[in-house]
């Protein structure tokens, strides 16, 4: 290589320093809107120089390889020159090959250096270019902006003395809704004390009108009282008339058939046979007065309706015969189910009654109809509230002729009061004249066995209603046990 070639250090050390400027100045932070923004300085370098420097670059790569002209030799040192130079020049070109192949690849590099450059810096040109219109914009924006500013603030002062207006205004008006909120206190106050002296005076009419409500229904009360009093009074009277038609009646026959000879025995019976009914129109007034609605009666009875479909009591061949049918509810529920039954009662004006409201029923005394009837023709025998009204004798054999009467499988359900409820066994047992003594369950149980009866049960019926039970310790649920318990008890048994 000859010694006026360009150093290739020396120009690669300046490249990276021009970068280096060109990076330190890029990192710097970049200025604040509403700022002018300075543009980047120019690259340092002369491009014109740069590529005269690469083209004599590019004419010295191959320096060493080519014979130089020898014009002031002779021709034959000439020949002998060229021919030493020829053969230096081929041992050069080996020795210096990867020199300048060396020299070629950096001469390429920097060339693309050069090139890409030159492009970036076009570039920042570019950039540098459109700043300056932003800041341009920037600066329009700016001057936009304040007017703005200068608007809203004029309008904001103009708001603020509307504000002010409005303020008093709110002020003048408040004062007036003072004033008129003082006016109305007062005459709300007026018509307070106003409402307060009509509230007096209508309590003082309701005072007066509750008085006469009370005394209205207390005499509605006492008027119904007597209406009801009255009615049981004429439904005694009518039935002690028709009773008294009825033995008058039958005096007449009889008294017809002896003239004109005496009585004869069997007038005699009949006439005594009429006086067991002089009671009966008693017996139904009293029944009307303790036994009970119709209603509620059938609604207790329902408890039993299971036990006899159990027994398949009701069918044409296993019958119900309730002994002591009384006023017949029992009947007449049996009646609505489909059941077939009749019932037995010795009171002429209940079995009147009965047969009035389509029921079948025999007047007769029961000892006496149930002897008649043959053995196993029954499905059932019921009796509520009648063995309470017998003697033990006549219990007893009351007993024996239901077992008799009964089919098996038949049912017997005998209804009475329960004398382990104190208030029942103590006072309500006795209401009625005609019972004869408490039945004790217990008791009663096992009699029903000593007759023949089987799978014998009592079942216990018809507590007092909650609101008579006590509560608050184990004494008040022995008091609610002793006093409030089951009133009635039901003994039920079985024909093996």
């Amino acid at each position: 290589m000859s010694d006026d070639s360009i150093n290739v250090d020396e120009l690669m050390a300046k490249i990276r320093e021009e970068v280096a400027k060109r990076r330190v100045y890029e990192s710097q932070p970049e200025p604040m809107p509403n700022h002018a923004v300075t543009s980047l300085p120019p690259f340092s370098s002369n491009w014109a120089q740069l590529t005269a420097m690469l083209s004599q670059i590019d004419q010295d790569v191959d320096v060493g390889t080519k014979n130089l002209p020898m014009v002031r030799f002779s021709r034959s040192y000439r020949w002998l020159a060229r021919l030493f130079g020829r053969v230096v020049l081929y041992m050069g070109e080996v020795i210096t090959k990867p020199q300048r192949r060396f020299n070629r690849s950096v001469l390429d590099a920097l060339r693309v250096t050069t090139e890409g450059l030159r492009r970036f810096e076009q570039g920042l040109s570019e950039r540098d270019r459109r700043i300056a219109l932003l800041e341009q914009s920037l600066m329009e924006w700016g001057s936009r902006i304040a007017s703005l500013e200068a608007s809203l603030n004029q309008g904001l002062s103009d708001r603020d003395h509307r504000l002010d207006g409005l303020e008093q205004s709110l002020k003048e008006r408040d004062n007036r809704i003072s004033g008129l909120e003082a006016s109305l206190n007062q005459g709300l106050s007026d018509r307070d004390h106003r409402l307060d002296g009509l509230e007096q005076s209508l309590k003082e009419r309701d005072n007066r009108i509750s008085g006469l409500e009370a005394s209205l229904n207390q005499g509605l009360f006492d008027r119904d009282h007597r209406l009801d009093g009255l009615e049981k009074n004429i439904a005694y009277l009518k039935n002690s008339l028709i009773l008294q038609d009825r033995r008058v009646s039958i005096l007449l026959d009889e008294a017809r058939k002896r003239l004109p000879g005496p009585f004869n025995q069997k007038q005699l019976q009949v006439i005594v046979n009429e006086s067991a009914h002089l009671l009966d129109s008693l017996y139904v007034s009293f029944e009307d007065e303790f036994r009970g609605t119709r209603e509620e009666i059938k609604g207790r009875l329902r408890v039993h309706l299971p036990l006899l479909e159990s027994a398949k009591a009701g069918k044409e061949k296993r019958p119900i015969l309730d002994l002591g049918c009384g006023r017949g509810e029992w009947l007449e529920l049996l009646q609505e189910v489909g059941l077939l039954a009749r019932g037995v009662d010795f009171n002429s004006i209940l079995v009147e009654q009965c047969r009035e409201r389509g029921l079948e029923v025999i007047e007769s005394e029961m000892m006496t109809f149930l002897r008649k009837l043959p053995e196993a023709s029954l499905g059932a025998v019921t009796g509520f509230h009648i063995i309470e009204h017998l003697s033990f004798e006549i219990l007893i054999k009351l007993l024996d002729e239901t077992v008799r009467v009964l089919k098996p499988g038949g049912i017997a359900i005998f209804e009475t009061p329960n004398p382990n409820n104190i208030l029942v066994g103590s006072c309500n047992f006795y209401l009625d004249p005609t019972h004869k003594k408490p039945l004790p369950s217990s008791m009663m149980k096992f009699i029903a066995e000593a007759r023949s009866l089987c799978r014998v049960e009592i079942m216990n019926l018809h507590p007092f209603p909650e609101s008579y039970r006590l509560s608050g310790s184990d004494l008040a649920e022995r008091m609610n046990e002793y006093f409030y318990g089951p009133q009635d008890y039901a003994l039920i048994g079985w024909k093996a």
